[in-house]
């Protein structure tokens, strides 16, 4: 395969029973994904502060977010890190229409 994605990494690395066999595990899987030169995205959930193991593995995090303002809810999308390229660490609004997505202009205050 020349791509692969695996939705969801949570539920996958419930398979391994501990944090360490889950890092383990995941990098050997990214590892031979790799050697194989096939592109592979990982959906994982973080559902609270600490980081997940298969971040240690990744060659790439994106963290797409939901955050609720006043009275309604704003999509976000930060570059979280990116191997072997510079990148922003902003975090940057997105809108979804039914021609797909757009990504505003970077923010000028964090979001917490």
């Amino acid at each position: 395969a020349k791509r692969l994605v695996v939705d969801s990494l949570s539920v996958l690395s419930m398979q391994y029973g501990n944090q360490f066999n889950t890092r383990q595990g995941i990098q050997k899987m990214m590892h031979s994904l790799d050697e194989q030169k096939c592109t592979s995205i990982f959906i994982s959930e973080n559902l609270d502060s600490r980081t997940p193991p298969e971040w240690y593995a990744a060659s790439g995090i994106v963290i797409l977010n939901h955050i609720q303002k006043t009275n309604t809810m704003e999509r976000s999308i930060q570059v979280i890190k990116m191997r072997g390229t510079k990148h922003s660490e902003q975090i940057y609004p997105i809108r979804f229409n039914e021609n797909g997505y757009q990504v505003l202009h970077p923010r000028l205050q964090t979001i917490s």
